[in-house]
């Protein structure tokens, strides 16, 4: 989807090696898009 600037799909959950100090990669680059795009708004 080329006209989403983030997306993802996994079958595994990164959830679980999450700590809240530590985030997963996964859920670090989606906040740090999520940033990103509500500066653009």
């Amino acid at each position: 989807y080329p006209d989403h600037p983030w997306f993802i799909g996994v079958q595994y959950h990164p959830e679980l090696k999450s700590r809240p100090l530590e985030p997963h990669p996964l859920f670090a680059s989606f906040i740090e898009a999520a940033v990103e795009q509500s500066r653009l708004v």
